[in-house]
């Protein structure tokens, strides 16, 4: 039997006269057309539980088609080194061959193409030789999907791979290495592509220049993962969505040098714990640090984006529950204009907040500051663009001593309980902030030292909201004589200011209502030329003449 067909090859499996592993290296493949296309059915029948090793050498082999050895349950090791005109793999060549421990495809110099899922599913596959091919282009969808076994993959100097695929090595659980180096086509790193390598602990990405993008999920909860160096993927954009989440032994990320990166996307580094600083100074195209991004990276203690020029946005809850972070740059980062809803939430190490520079910032969104339990000063003076601080933005804040709002021009809300339990806050400055016109619920509520509102200038303010300054037990005065706009005062507005002793309101002639208890303590309360309020709210407000001593 020296010369055997394909054909021969089919009956000769099934007269169990021997197995394929003594003659696989003298099977004649010359068949009708130029490749061996009807190979994949013969190969699934021929291929019995009692093959173990298939080597075969043949520069005649173009391809190995579609699920060729799928389902081929013992089959232990593949040698295809010989066959070096080998150019495509087809979709699920060896899917689930569950005994399959190593595959040598080291003399496939012009292998091209890897079909999805190829070895998917392999589960006991260690080693995969793919050193001499050069030619590749991409690893595929799914290529080694649950490949629990494989524990280094070297593709350095590929210098043809132009993508990972989409879950190419997703839950490859005993992966430890990925060598990428010198893939100076590599382009993209597709979603989900080491998905739960959860012995991952290297990535090698140097000289890597043209990468562009790190798909969503592509690192997802590589707990081991401790470093990635991108610093020469000069192309990087694109962070993608949870692309590193739950990387829990992440301490650095390197980015220097990635200076066209745009984005870094929604949860990208979510629950890296490890992680401890984040510098990405004039990063001058970095455009959008989407929501969650950094959230619950409870080592981060520094972040440094100043001179980020065209920064616009801080996401949703970006920074949330970073509890040891103390300082964040936000320096030069011109077109900011929204730092978002709780991005700063419960980071309760933060001291200083940099905002220098930041002219167009418009809105400070809900709780975005709130329970930043260090934070002590938070000055925006002549923020021209600041139009809105959202609720409960620096509610919390109890180490909170003094907001510089002053020059605001377009400032015209300070939201419900903005302020409220910042029970060290001394001095609020809203001088000058000329569209001011609310004060929102409960927004100064229990500020107990705060002692001082400096609202001159701010002609058109036309709401204090209820409890507005609800027990602010330190607060002395309140001025706001002829605030010709000024329409209501809420419900226990000023009700438990213990040391309030003056409220001036003369002149406030469209003032029309004053709440229940809104002023349940008082010295002197001047409502002169109110000509609008109602004759009962002024009898509620003036002191009974004294009877004149005898």
């Amino acid at each position: 039997m020296s010369n055997f067909t394909l054909k021969d090859l089919y009956e000769f499996s099934k007269s169990g006269s021997g197995s394929l592993l003594s003659h696989a290296d003298r099977v004649d493949t010359k068949m009708p057309g130029s490749t061996i296309e009807p190979m994949g059915e013969l190969f699934t029948s021929a291929l019995d539980e009692n093959t173990v090793h298939f080597i075969y050498s043949d520069i005649k082999l173009l391809t190995i088609p579609k699920s060729a050895f799928s389902q081929c349950t013992s089959l232990r090791k593949i040698d295809l080194s010989g066959c070096v005109k080998l150019t495509s793999m087809g979709e699920g060549a060896f899917k689930n061959c569950k005994k399959l421990t190593a595959v040598n495809l080291s003399g496939c110099v012009e292998l091209t193409s890897m079909g999805e899922g190829a070895f998917k599913n392999c589960k006991k596959l260690t080693t995969v030789n793919l050193s001499g091919c050069v030619e590749l282009t991409s690893i595929a969808y799914d290529a080694f999907f649950g490949c629990t076994s494989l524990d280094t993959m070297t593709l350095s100097n590929f210098t043809n791979l132009l993508t990972i695929s989409t879950s190419a090595f997703s839950q490859c659980t005993s992966l430890k290495t990925i060598d990428l180096s010198g893939c100076a086509n590599l382009t993209s790193i597709g979603n989900g592509a080491f998905y739960e390598c959860t012995s991952l602990t290297t990535v090698l990405l140097s000289g890597c220049a043209k990468l562009t993008r790190i798909g969503r999920n592509a690192f997802h909860k590589c707990k081991t993962l401790e470093t990635v160096n991108l610093s020469e993927c000069a192309n990087l954009k694109n962070i993608g969505i949870q692309a590193f989440v739950g990387c829990s032994s992440l301490k650095e990320v390197i980015l220097s040098g990635c200076a066209d990166l745009e984005e870094i996307g929604e949860g990208a580094f979510w629950d890296c714990t490890s992680l401890d600083k984040m510098h990405l100074s004039k990063f001058q195209n970095l455009k959008s640090i989407g929501n969650y991004a950094f959230e619950g990276c409870s080592s981060l203690k520094e972040v440094i984006l100043s001179g980020c020029a065209k920064l616009t946005r801080i996401g949703r809850n970006v920074f949330y529950k970073c509890d040891t972070l103390k300082t964040v740059n936000l320096s030069e980062c011109a077109n900011l204009t929204s730092i978002g809803n709780y991005a700063f939430e419960e980071c309760s190490s933060l001291k200083e907040v940099l905002l220098s520079g930041c002219a167009n910032l418009e809105e400070i969104e809900d709780g975005a500051f709130w329970d930043c339990t260090s934070l002590d000063k938070m000055h925006l003076s002549k923020f021209q663009n600041l139009k809105s601080i959202g609720n409960c933005a620096f509610e919390g804040c109890s180490s909170l001593q003094e907001v510089i709002l002053s020059g605001c021009a377009k400032l015209t809300r300070i939201g419900i309980n903005v302020f409220y339990k910042c029970d060290t806050l001394k001095t609020v400055n809203l001088s000058e902030c000329a569209n001011l016109t609310s004060i929102g619920n409960y927004a100064f509520k229990e500020c107990s030292s705060l002692k001082e509102v400096i609202l001159s200038g701010c002609a058109n303010l036309e709401e204090i909201g209820d409890g507005a300054f609800y027990s602010c037990t330190s607060l002395d005065k309140m001025h706001l004589s002829n605030f010709k706009n000024l329409k209501s005062i809420g419900n226990c507005a000023f009700e438990g200011c213990s040391s309030l002793k003056e409220v001036i309101l003369s002149g406030c002639e469209n003032l029309t209502e004053i709440g229940e208890d809104a002023f349940d303590k008082f010295e002197t309360v001047d409502l002169s030329g109110c000509i609008n309020l109602p004759e009962n709210l002024i009898m509620r407000f003036t002191r009974p003449a004294l009877p004149s001593t005898p």
